[in-house]
């Protein structure tokens, strides 16, 4: 078999009368839903501002596309600032049952420490 064939699949003739009856009934499908939601006009009113009005229409695309770039920049930054910490099994053990974090020392100067260097 054809790698392309298995990556993107098999793309049939326009002009295949296997396929003719499948495409027909798809394309009325999409006028069908086309004509009951409006979306035909809107599209149309939309074409026919961004002819008429070039300049506005670039300015108002521009900053759309600014603007979803700040908010796709901002989330990345504050995913990148939430990051959990990288743990071990035992650590996430001991934090979900509650365990005090055996791993960190004591404070130096607390009760009970072996600090050598404070008698001195």
């Amino acid at each position: 078999m054809n790698l392309k064939k298995i990556l993107f699949g098999s793309n049939p003739d326009k002009d295949d009368p296997k396929f003719e009856k499948i495409r027909n009934e798809s394309e009325a499908a999409g006028r069908k839903v086309t004509q009951m939601t409006g979306m035909g006009k809107f599209v149309a009113k939309v074409q026919r501002f961004a002819e008429n009005h070039q300049k506005v229409f670039f300015s108002i695309l521009l900053a759309y596309i600014f603007f979803a770039s700040v908010i796709a920049i901002q989330r990345v930054n504050s995913l990148w600032a939430n990051r959990p910490q990288r743990s071990n099994a035992v650590e996430r053990q001991e934090r979900e049952l509650g365990f005090k974090d055996l791993a960190q020392p004591e404070e130096p100067g607390g009760e009970g420490s072996d600090n050598f260097n404070s008698n001195q």
